[in-house]
């Protein structure tokens, strides 16, 4: 019995040594072609990458018509921007967190005008981090750089 419970902690001293190495050597390009795969990004028809200041870049290049509003308008939906708000939200903290997984807990968005361009890009930052928890902020800009949308997200590493 003794032996078996100091294999199992070997064998996870092991593992967490493993995936430390793994977290540590993760580079922006390898973690956004694994988000890439995510079944709710490819379903969006998004894209996600980094910048080189390591902000998240969640971008749909072609608007459809399942993007946009009803009212007839050629608006993009708000269900769509509030999930490239939270895309981007986590793929910047699951940056910042090395590669672990993590879980958004809490989301306020502001819709300040409409978004009608034909490509949507939200970009994500991390504020602050306090143990397992980061504040983080996305937005969501115009050609001149005026946010037409705001999101504000509480996520917690898991």
């Amino acid at each position: 019995m003794v032996y078996e419970s100091r294999l199992i902690r070997r064998f996870e001293n092991l593992f967490k040594n493993c995936m430390h190495q793994v977290q540590e050597s993760l580079d922006y390009e390898t973690l956004a072609s694994r988000l890439n795969l995510l079944a709710a990004v490819r379903a969006f028809g998004a894209h996600i990458s980094f910048s080189e200041s390591g902000e998240s870049l969640v971008q749909i290049s072609d608007i459809k018509d399942i993007h946009t509003g009803g009212m007839e308008s050629r608006a993009v939906n708000g269900m769509v921007l509030m999930g490239l708000l939270d895309s981007a939200i986590c793929a910047v903290s699951i940056a910042r967190l090395k590669g672990r997984r993590c879980a958004t807990v809490e989301m306020s968005t502001r819709f300040i005008k409409p978004v009608s361009s034909n490509v949507v890009l939200a970009t994500g930052r991390v504020v602050s981090r306090s143990g397992n928890l980061l504040y983080c902020e996305a937005s969501i800009v115009n050609k001149r750089g005026r946010p037409l949308v705001q999101a504000f997200g509480l996520v917690h590493a898991i």
